[in-house]
């Protein structure tokens, strides 16, 4: 799907921020403008991803925990959020 430019500077990162703030569909050229900016930041920033790796491995752990320690809850909270996603048809909202 073709999606129109919204603004005057798409095809940057900038632009392609103002897409997701404004819930405007992103057009290809910001997808581009993203996909080079985290290419750059994951080479300029190998120690800030190896970190946010562990805390996303250290959150998981939690999460897992926390289910075992209260599972009835854990399946009442997870059903809501999935009902609040994917509606009561199961369709993806």
């Amino acid at each position: 799907m073709t999606v129109e430019h919204a603004f005057e500077d798409c095809g940057t990162y900038a632009a392609y921020q103002r897409h997701k703030k404004r819930g405007i569909p992103i057009d290809d050229d910001c997808k581009a403008a993203l996909r080079e900016y985290m290419r750059e930041y994951r080479e300029n920033h190998p120690d800030t991803l190896k970190r946010d790796r562990r805390v996303a491995t250290a959150r998981s752990r939690a999460l897992t925990r926390l289910a075992n320690a209260h599972p009835g809850e854990y399946s009442r909270l997870l059903r809501e959020e999935r009902q609040r996603v994917l509606g009561s048809n199961g369709a993806r909202a």
